[in-house]
């Protein structure tokens, strides 16, 4: 450096990078005493196949692993690849999940402080500190309680991991707008190619909602650079790589819309009633973000008060036009007010799959993972406004104090949130006592206080919940599965069972379960008060009554086949499993009929049930290598003339994962 250059200060640069640390820090500080917390809810159905991996580590269990998610139709394989990999944690170590979870937030946390900070100089105002206000926003996002759900809640790694891929291609999209700027086209393009190629091609395999990242991209061309220009193959990549995966997403969803729109949820709620309910919580969420409480754990909202009509409760019709006025606000001040445009379209666009007519749950606050970002960047401007406006020069030492006041109240929340939920037992329990309406809380809180030696406790939770909602059968079912283990249980009559399904007012899929929890504590000889005959007609009974016609006939089939067989009756269980696979064929149901097929003395049978699987394997490479273990097991046993002696009965099936499906 020549005498005469100019002093270059590092100063800047090196305090936003301390304060990044800091605010990184102060978070995990947050969230550390959520690491003790354990497994609750969609954690099991999504990760009970790890035990596979456990028991014959390798590709092909891990590929049919990832092949097997019930998440979704995509099955979310790239964040159950990061599940299979912590495989030897299940299911005796839920700290390891979590720790992942709160590192991948603090990841994302650093992503968005780059993206926010590439977006306000990208913007070119005239901003006095940009990197304060990026760090700022940042800070917001990571300690806000309303996302401790998605980063404490083990299965919710797949909100985290799809906000990586998407924060990180918007980051290479940025990156990419800028050398635009700077007359290095080819550049980029790659490199804004590159980050729709990460931000939605990847970040689907973690989460569908990333499908949304073309429409982001598009929202923060329309506010935040709206005065950033543009060369003239913008247009033309747009419409390559925003536009036509939009079409194809429209022309998807216009597609399944009639069956959407005449599908009633599993919680009994049709798809008008949901698109008049979710304004309402929208305005929930928001509250739940600015002011939240200092225990905001709410994992379940289907005890949430559904909009009857638009003025039944009145809030939804004022919740309609509040939104409304906000969005024409939002889309005609996009150039006086960029910031609070973004936040709005930003936040709205994020929840428009999952709070939209798709009938998944009213509720889920981890749905705000990304939506929320926006928001915390116009909290972090409003402070830069208020600390730098020359009117607001006399308080500003006051004003700087509430907004510390303010910061330190939402990082002591989410520490006191993190804190309740590294004690299960206490969480649930607190659950229970302010979600008293909550059919699957109340549920959950009865299984805690049964494994947690008080079964008398947990009776009085099913009793309590069958008298407010006669029809739930998960409390019925429950006090059943119950009765298996404990001789003073007070378990329904048949009487009241058929009652219950009558008036039936439950969860279709958590019955089922509870269903198949009964009949396998019987096949482990854990369930002597209920004989099979019993447990005969309570199948019967179940899959007869109208709720559950059309059910899981796979399930139905397979659970009778079971029965029969622990009865003896070789003939009536494989001509169950038969009725199973003509609905459905699994290459596990072939197993056990092959295995009961040789317990029974016929080897042709079981011959013929080999060659049906193999006929199975062979529609495709990558099925007959994944399966080439099992078809091995079952030619091995035939040749033998004798079934595995380590199998249990039943084991070999794989019902318990096709019955449960998360409700994301």
């Amino acid at each position: 450096m020549s005498p005469n250059s100019p002093e270059i200060s590092y100063r800047p640069q090196l305090l936003a990078g301390l304060a990044l640390y800091l605010a990184l820090v102060g978070s995990w500080l947050a969230y550390a005493p959520g690491i003790a917390g354990g497994f609750i809810f969609d954690d099991y159905p999504n990760l009970v196949g790890l035990s596979a991996i456990n028991v014959e580590p390798g590709a092909a269990s891990v590929t049919q692993y990832l092949l097997n998610g019930v998440a979704s139709r995509l099955g979310r394989p790239l964040s159950l690849l990061t599940f299979a990999l912590q495989h030897d944690s299940w299911p005796s170590n839920p700290a390891d999940f979590i720790r992942l979870n709160v590192l991948l937030h603090l990841l994302n946390g650093a992503l968005l402080c780059w993206c926010l900070l590439r977006l306000l100089r990208l913007a070119r105002w005239p901003l006095r500190n940009p990197e304060r206000m990026a760090i700022a926003a940042t800070a917001i996002w990571l300690i806000s309680p309303l996302l401790s759900g998605a980063v404490l809640y083990v299965v919710q790694r797949m909100t985290l991991l799809a906000a990586t891929c998407m924060l990180s291609g918007f980051l290479l999209y940025l990156l990419g707008r800028g050398h635009l700027l700077q007359s290095r086209p080819r550049l980029g393009m790659l490199l804004m190619s590159a980050g729709v190629g990460v931000g939605l091609g990847i970040g689907v395999l973690a989460k569908e909602n990333a499908a949304l990242f073309p429409l982001m991209v598009l929202i923060t061309e329309f506010t935040l650079l709206a005065n950033v220009p543009r060369p003239l193959g913008w247009n033309r990549w747009a419409g390559l790589f925003l536009a036509l995966p939009l079409l194809a997403l429209a022309g998807y969803l216009l597609l399944r819309f009639p069956a959407d729109w005449a599908t009633t949820s599993l919680l009994g709620v049709t798809t008008p009633e949901r698109l008049l309910t979710e304004p309402r919580v929208l305005f929930m969420y928001l509250q739940k973000m600015l002011m939240p409480s200092l225990y905001s754990i709410r994992i379940m909202y289907d005890d949430y008060p559904v909009s009857q009509s638009i003025f039944t409760p009145w809030t939804t019709w004022a919740s309609l036009l509040a939104w409304v006025a906000i969005v024409a606000i939002a889309l005609t001040r996009r150039r006086q007010l960029p910031i609070f445009s973004w936040a709005v379209l930003w936040f709205l666009v994020c929840h428009l799959l999952e709070s939209g007519y798709i009938p998944l749950e009213i509720a889920f606050d981890h749905r705000n993972y990304v939506a929320i970002l926006g928001l915390a960047l116009a909290l972090a401007a409003g402070g830069e406004w208020l600390l730098s406006d020359a009117r607001t020069a006399r308080i500003r030492l006051p004003l700087a104090v509430a907004i510390g006041a303010y910061l330190g109240y939402l990082g002591f929340a989410q520490w006191q949130t993190a804190s309740l939920w590294g004690r299960p037992y206490e969480m649930v329990i607190y659950w229970g006592q302010s979600q008293p309406a909550s059919s699957r809380v109340q549920f959950e809180l009865a299984d805690a206080h049964f494994r947690n030696w008080h079964p008398a406790a947990a009776m009085r939770v099913h009793e309590d919940g069958l008298a407010r909602r006669p029809g739930d059968t998960t409390h019925t079912y429950g006090l059943l599965s119950k009765g298996c283990a404990w001789a003073g249980a007070p378990v329904p009559s048949l009487q009241q069972i058929q009652a219950s399904l009558t008036v039936y007012e439950g969860h279709i899929l958590s019955t089922l379960n509870l269903l198949n929890r009964i009949v396998k504590l019987k096949e482990q000889g854990l369930c002597d008060r209920f004989s099979t005959a019993d447990l005969r007609i309570l199948v019967e009974e179940t899959f007869g009554a109208k709720a559950f016609q059309g059910q899981q006939v796979v399930n139905h089939h397979l659970i009778l086949a079971r029965l029969h067989y622990l009865d003896g009756n070789a003939n009536g269980a494989l001509g169950e499993l038969e009725l199973s696979l003509a609905h459905q064929p699994y290459l596990e149901i072939y197993d056990l009929a092959v295995q009961w097929s040789l317990e029974a003395g016929d080897p042709a049978r079981a011959n013929r049930y080999l060659s049906s699987a193999q006929a199975l394997s062979a529609e495709h490479p990558l099925r007959r290598w994944l399966n080439s273990a099992i078809l091995d097991r079952m030619h091995a046993r035939i040749l033998a003339g004798t079934p595995a002696v380590d199998d249990a009965p039943g084991e070999s099936a794989a019902p318990e994962t096709q019955l449960e499906s998360p409700r994301h």
